[in-house]
């Protein structure tokens, strides 16, 4: 398609980002395979606090890739300016991270 089609440079933009996108989200795929390793190899190990701020973190990454994937989509340039601020809400919940 890239050879045989005179694509715009709009076109191109499209699709670089979409593989950008595509990169990203397999890699963002193995997180969860890790944090699912982690949780079987405490299990029946007591906490040393309640797990209160990761299923919060949850909801917001999962709240951000959903706005993000929505921005892209809609060419939306204030959407996906808020998400990458609301990224700083889930920064704080991680420990170590002031």
């Amino acid at each position: 398609m890239l050879v045989l089609q005179q694509l715009m440079a709009k076109d191109l933009r499209v699709i670089g980002t979409a593989l950008k996108i595509i990169t990203d989200l397999e890699g963002m795929a193995g997180h969860p395979v890790d944090i699912g390793r982690v949780t079987i190899a405490l299990h029946g190990q007591r906490l040393i606090k309640p797990l209160i701020d990761v299923p919060h973190m949850a909801e917001l990454a999962q709240a951000m890739m959903r706005e993000s994937l929505d921005a892209y989509v809609n060419e939306n340039v204030e959407a996906a300016r808020a998400v990458i601020e609301s990224d700083d809400q889930v920064d704080h919940l991680r420990p170590g991270v002031p």
